[in-house]
């Protein structure tokens, strides 16, 4: 091939190979997981177990209610996690059996959170069931929820 054929090849990959790298540098999520709402507006915190109805409706059961939310935060901020790529995964999906945790908050929403996925109801626009791009060390996780079932 030609040098200048070269040349000009590599001008036109060069830019597209940039705007690639800022897109997914911009596009990835940040490395600590953030609640969807400010801590101050927690009202609720419960451990639940997640479902689906015949017609594929979530159905929660709460299994419990966190008494000490100031400590379950705590606690929970502790956890390991990381942030995936990809597709959004939700709070029931993964090998937890449907264990999440579920926070509420003063404005009429809430979050479900499992250990490799999200999910939120937002008031504008309802159920986001795959709402996660978080994953969450299972053990820790798992040692979490035990912890708090256990009081």
């Amino acid at each position: 091939m030609p040098k200048e054929i070269s040349n000009i090849l590599l001008l036109l990959l060069l830019p597209i190979g940039l705007v690639l790298i800022v897109v997914n540098t911009i596009s990835a999520c940040t490395a600590s997981f953030n609640f969807y709402n400010p801590e101050s507006m927690i009202t609720a915190i419960s451990i639940v177990k997640l479902s689906f109805d015949e017609e594929d409706k979530l159905q929660i059961e709460e299994l419990k209610n966190v008494d000490n939310i100031d400590a379950f935060i705590e606690d929970f901020k502790k956890v390991e996690s990381s942030c995936r790529t990809g597709d959004p995964l939700g709070a029931a999906d993964g090998d937890n059996n449907g264990v999440a945790i579920m926070i509420s908050y003063s404005n009429g929403e809430y979050e479900l959170i499992g250990h490799i996925g999200q999910s939120t109801y937002r008031t504008e626009r309802g159920l986001v069931y795959y709402d996660g791009f978080f994953s969450f060390d299972k053990e820790q996780f798992n040692a979490l929820i035990e912890k708090y079932l256990a009081e």
